[in-house]
């Protein structure tokens, strides 16, 4: 199966090499691949004699006239980790072709050594994404020991403590030069598992960290967590990886990539720590939040978590507050500007600096909240019940 798969385009290949035809024919003694479309499927006993004794035969216009579906030429076995996989055919003279046999053999056999080595990957590659499935799933029914078992398998040792770190690719944008555009639309076309021998180069530190791609535009990686390992050099050594590859990607394909950072679990409790992953992205991007890396114990990503899963009623709530401001026409000045008063820690002269605003034009527009709030922009607890009420209108804008 595995050569009738590649056997299409190999025949294809050659082709556009050689001016002769070919057959490629499977162990079973099928052509599976040729230039004659018609003898496709047919079966061809005398390449079950190349595969028996292993070597190279010529057959010659006398010895193929008493033959059915023998055709003159050259026929070689086709080895794969030195066990002969199927049998290469070159049609035509046999002292025409015979010199041909070897060159094409080798490029044949490199072929089928590349692609078996890509199937093996891929199939890998499905292991670790059901693996990582089942960690994930919130059936509390799987039975976590043969998860450990299946693991191990694998190579993976799952009685260490990980961390999940979510990688979200962007959409490419439209104002692209051709080529570039082109490439950057078929690698967000067809997702990333063209290219996950580059991802794994990228992004895993150790044998250990497990990476696995979710959908054509979202993986994860399980990152094991060395128990010595702080919490600040751990984030480092994170950023240090998304880094090179939001470098790798930009370059390459001109595309852009958020990435957030879970909680550190064992392997039992890991899926908490994809769902602290997704909470965080989804606040991080909602909010518009710059950096494109998002820790989910990281303050600011905490604040606006607050602000973005509040019910209904407490929107309704706080927005009722603000409702005089809010119908200002210069509400987005006044609230970027309280905004920025805020992150300033409430600092008149710090705020005017950062805004490159006058300090009497500041004083003007606090006091307009003021009283557009009824609310006392210089005390604590005030200013933090109308920052919540004014990013949550913000949000939702």
């Amino acid at each position: 199966m595995f050569l009738a798969n590649i056997a299409p385009t190999i025949v294809s290949n050659m082709t556009q090499m050689i001016d002769y035809p070919i057959s490629i024919t499977d162990d079973k003694g099928y052509i599976v691949g040729s230039t004659d479309d018609k003898r496709l499927k047919t079966f061809h006993k005398p390449s079950l004699d190349v595969i028996t004794v292993n070597d190279t035969l010529s057959f010659y216009d006398d010895q193929v006239i008493h033959m059915d579906n023998v055709l003159p030429g050259v026929a070689t076995p086709i080895l794969l980790n030195k066990n002969p996989i199927g049998v290469l055919g070159i049609i035509g003279k046999p002292e025409e072709v015979g010199q041909l046999i070897l060159p094409i053999k080798n490029y044949v056999e490199l072929f089928c050594l590349d692609s078996f080595e890509k199937e093996i990957s891929r199939l890998g590659d499905q292991s670790v994404i059901t693996l990582v499935k089942y960690l994930f799933s919130p059936n509390p029914s799987i039975n976590f020991d043969r998860i450990i078992q299946l693991g191990d398998l694998m190579g993976y040792n799952l009685e260490s403590n990980r961390i999940v770190v979510l990688y979200h690719i962007n959409k490419v944008t439209e104002d692209l030069n051709n080529g570039l555009a082109d490439r950057s639309k078929g690698l967000f076309r067809d997702g990333l598992n063209n290219i996950s021998g580059d991802l794994k180069c990228y992004c895993k530190d150790s044998s250990q960290d497990i990476l696995a791609i979710l959908n054509p535009h979202q993986f994860v990686v399980l990152m094991a967590v060395s128990e010595k390992e702080n919490e600040s050099r751990l984030l480092c050594r994170i950023r240090m990886k998304t880094d090179s590859l939001k470098q790798y990607l930009q370059k390459k394909y001109q595309l852009s990539a958020s990435v957030a950072v879970g909680s550190i679990q064992d392997m039992q409790h890991i899926a908490l720590s994809y769902q602290d992953a997704l909470e965080a992205i989804k606040v991080g991007e909602r909010s518009h939040l710059p950096s494109g890396f998002y820790y989910y114990n990281d303050l600011t990503i905490n604040i606006e978590s607050l602000v973005t899963n509040l019910t209904s009623s407490k929107k309704e709530r706080l927005r009722a507050v603000i409702q005089d401001l809010y119908s200002d026409s210069h509400f987005d000045v006044l609230a970027q500007t309280f905004i920025a008063y805020c992150q300033c820690n409430m600092n008149l002269s710090e705020t005017s600096r950062k805004l490159f605003l006058h300090r009497n034009s500041l004083v003007y527009r606090l006091n307009k909240i003021s009283r557009l709030t009824s609310l006392d922009v210089s005390n604590f607890e005030h200013c933090f019940f109308l920052y919540f009420a004014v990013k949550n209108v913000l949000n939702e804008k």
